[in-house]
């Protein structure tokens, strides 16, 4: 073998062993969800002992808290957390047009915007 080869091999070797130790808490969760919550940690094996996929019911219904589910989750994220963002993504015209002081922090955001009293400037 040429010395290219052994140390692309030992290269992939090395990724590989980094990628599954980067993704095996990923792969714990995904097969801990199936599992009864004493069998989580009581358990040696990876792979439950029986599949329950009503966890996945029961924790849509009941939520983290008991008093809050996913469907409330999924409401504020449609009602709440997309106008804001809209909000913020301003169309054409600026912020100060429409009222003064609504727009504070948007002069840091957007460089050149309003002049360059705000514009953060960085030497390369």
């Amino acid at each position: 073998m040429k010395k290219e080869t052994k140390s692309e091999i030992l290269r992939h070797v090395i990724l590989i062993g980094i990628g599954f130790f980067l993704l095996y808490p990923v792969i714990f969760m995904f097969f801990a969800s199936f599992k009864e919550s004493n069998e989580i940690f009581a358990s040696k094996s990876i792979f439950p002992e029986t599949w329950r996929v009503e966890n996945f019911v029961n924790g849509w219904k009941s939520g983290a808290t008991g008093s809050v589910t996913f469907t409330d989750f999924f409401r504020n994220t449609f009602f709440l957390v997309i106008p804001v963002v809209a909000a913020t993504v301003e169309p054409d015209f600026s912020s100060k047009e429409l009222c003064d002081g609504c727009g504070v922090l948007d002069p840091l955001l957007v460089p050149g915007k309003y002049g360059d009293y705000h514009s953060p400037v960085y030497a390369v």
